[in-house]
C-alpha cells in the first residue's frame, strides 16, 4: 500500500512485523513466525519472515534500514488428532490460555513455554524445514521463536 521507493529516503528505518502469519484461524499446526515455508507450498511461501524481508530489499530498502520484528510468544493450538503433531495438521482450534497470558491461542515465551518444556515435559521438536521449533503435550502444541531459531532468522537476514 505504500509507495516504499519514494518514502524510504526519508525514513530513518522501517519497522517489519514479522509475525502473526499465521494462528488457529488457519484450522491447522502452523508458526507464527515461519523463516520458511513448508516445502511444496506455494500458499504460504509469501508468509514467511524470509519472503517478507527480500521482498522490502527488492523494493529498494537497505538492509541498515529494516527492523524485523520477532515474538516473544507463540501461537498455540489444540491438535484435532493427537497423533498428528506436524505442521500443516489439523487443529480444532485455539491452545488453552497459559496462566500468565490468559489468552487462548496465545501464550508467553519466558514465563509458559519455558516452563512447559523444561518441567512440564512438553516435547520440543525442530523444523529444519522453518528452521524454527515447536513443542506439544497431549492435546496441545505451540510454534515459537527461541534462542536457536531466533540466531539464525538474524544470520540469514546479514548474509
Amino acid at each position: 500500500a505504500y509507495e516504499v521507493e519514494a518514502i524510504v529516503p526519508h525514513l530513518d528505518f522501517i519497522s517489519i512485523m514479522s509475525y502473526d502469519y499465521h494462528g488457529s484461524w488457519d484450522k491447522k499446526l502452523s508458526h507464527n513466525s515461519p523463516l520458511y515455508a513448508s516445502s511444496g507450498n506455494e500458499e504460504d511461501k509469501r508468509l514467511t519472515v524470509d519472503y517478507t524481508v527480500r521482498l522490502y530489499l527488492t523494493l529498494g530498502v537497505p538492509l541498515e534500514k529494516l527492523i524485523m520484528g520477532i515474538p516473544y510468544y507463540g501461537r498455540s493450538f489444540t491438535m484435532k488428532n493427537k497423533m498428528s503433531k506436524n505442521y500443516g495438521a489439523e487443529c480444532s482450534g485455539e491452545g488453552l490460555a497459559g496462566e500468565a497470558s490468559r489468552e487462548a491461542g496465545f501464550l508467553a515465551y519466558g514465563f509458559e513455554i519455558c516452563k512447559y518444556v523444561k518441567s512440564e515435559n512438553w516435547t520440543r521438536v525442530w523444523s529444519r524445514e522453518h528452521q524454527a521449533p515447536y513443542a506439544y503435550k497431549n492435546t496441545q502444541w505451540v510454534g515459537y521463536d527461541d534462542e536457536e531459531s531466533i540466531k539464525v532468522k538474524v544470520s540469514i537476514q546479514n548474509q
